[in-house]
């Protein structure tokens, strides 16, 4: 699995797709009074690891928001990651985040907000989805066939357009999440866990919002 260029096929396994997956293609996601971050720009405690040839940055709401160009072909993908600037050991991440549009044209569930942790590398972090047909808690780790482990999955629905309240938490190799308040996710990892890394927003062939993104109870700024 590397979330700069990732195409997942039937047998859940994860192919690197062509530079030019990446590159083809633009937009201007954020609208009038939006403000787009380059590729490599830091911005208060976010840094761009990249676009996906599409926007990034923030909305004229205020969001962070990730715009990827809808792919031509379904060999295609499109994909666009920030992370903080720091590390953490044990975090407890918190934000409001939603999809506000899959861009494939028959969409994939994966294809939507990613929550990221423990970020050291484009192979190496944790992430949970909110997907149309329910949740998906997974590790990307080089040591395992497509370097991804599908660690848990559990139902939803998690509908496309809608706000969720997500707070994260790892302390050792357990890790527990909520959404809007309900504990979805509780999750022991005992095969080599990540023990630090860099938070994480992102998001495939989708337009993704994230907002009130809180670590340890301290605001990062945008």
């Amino acid at each position: 699995m590397d979330l700069q260029r990732i195409r997942r096929v039937p047998a859940l396994a994860l192919l690197i797709c062509t530079a030019l997956a990446v590159l083809a293609g633009s937009c201007d996601g954020g609208g009038a009074g939006g403000e787009r971050w380059a590729e490599g720009s830091v911005h208060g405690d976010w840094r761009v690891i990249f676009d996906g040839g599409g926007f990034t940055g923030r909305a004229p709401g205020g969001q962070i928001r990730i715009d990827t160009p809808a792919p031509a072909s379904a060999a295609e993908t499109h994909a666009g990651l920030i992370v903080s600037i720091g590390s953490t050991g044990e975090p407890d991440l918190r934000l409001r985040l939603r999809t506000l549009r899959q861009t494939r044209a028959v969409p994939n569930v994966w294809e939507v907000a990613w929550v990221v942790w423990h970020y050291t590398g484009p192979q190496n972090f944790y992430y949970l989805l909110l997907k149309p047909n329910g949740w998906e808690l997974g590790k990307a780790d080089p040591a395992f066939r497509g370097a991804q482990r599908f660690l848990a999955t559990g139902p939803g629905p998690f509908p496309v357009g809608r706000w969720y309240e997500v707070r994260v938490r790892q302390s050792g190799p357990r890790m527990t999440a909520w959404v809007d308040g309900r504990r979805t996710v509780d999750y022991t990892d005992t095969e080599q866990p990540y023990r630090r890394g860099a938070v994480g927003l992102y998001a495939e062939d989708a337009v993704a919002d994230f907002t009130a993104v809180t670590l340890g109870g301290h605001a990062l700024r945008d």
